[in-house]
């Protein structure tokens, strides 16, 4: 499964590099600062962080950097030249460790992680998680977040692009703005865990979720 996720975060360009690292040890926490490239994070039961890069562009255009600093494992990916390159990240993660990402551009894809924070320039975000605080900034893009259980909190801001929300059903403080439009179903408003969504360019939709079917 996941050399077909790794193929089809294939871009355009060439690769030029690839590889894969492992970290253990006392890593609390996990921060990704790439320049450009699909970013995506996976939560699993492991006691270390596995880290799967593609580099794309002209033969050593790319870089990819990784160090633990003050228990905080941080990932760097750019480009040493003028011509265009990308590094693209499949990053898996212990369970409940927080994670910061930021991109230039690209995609970006997050599974499983209950404390998140985002900032991305362009592209899509996808959010799958089992509650947990997020909080995403997006200069241009679509943004989706699936949470199956009820959050601590959601926090998120667009400059350009539609957002869609679900969420279990109950009693939220809901904040929702978008210059599209809001549509808001199957929640209440009332005292509860706060819900703050803007799109300055978008249409904004915050709807409780379907429960998974029973086996």
């Amino acid at each position: 499964m996941r050399f077909l996720l790794v193929l089809t975060l294939c871009g355009c360009q060439p690769v030029s590099g690839s590889g894969t690292v492992r970290v253990g040890g006392d890593v609390d926490a996990v921060r990704i600062d790439v320049e450009s490239g699909d970013v995506t994070v996976f939560t699993w039961d492991e006691p270390v962080v596995e880290v799967e890069h593609t580099d794309r562009g002209p033969a050593g255009a790319a870089w990819t950097t990784h160090r633990v600093r003050e228990g905080t494992l941080e990932l760097e990916g750019g480009c040493r030249m003028l011509a265009p390159c990308r590094t693209d990240l499949v990053v898996y993660v212990p369970r409940g460790l927080p994670v910061d990402v930021s991109s230039g551009d690209g995609a970006v894809t997050v599974d499983g992680v209950t404390d998140l924070q985002v900032v991305l320039g362009d592209g899509r975000l996808t959010v799958n998680a089992p509650g947990g605080s997020i909080r995403a900034r997006v200069g241009w893009g679509d943004a989706r977040v699936d949470l199956t259980r009820t959050p601590e909190r959601v926090s998120l801001d667009l400059a350009g692009g539609d957002v869609d929300v679900s969420l279990p059903s109950g009693v939220y403080d809901l904040d929702v703005a978008a210059f599209g439009g809001e549509d808001v179903r199957g929640l209440e408003a009332g005292p509860g865990p706060l819900v703050h969504i803007g799109t300055r360019a978008g249409i904004a939709r915050v709807r409780a979720r379907i429960p998974d079917a029973l086996p």
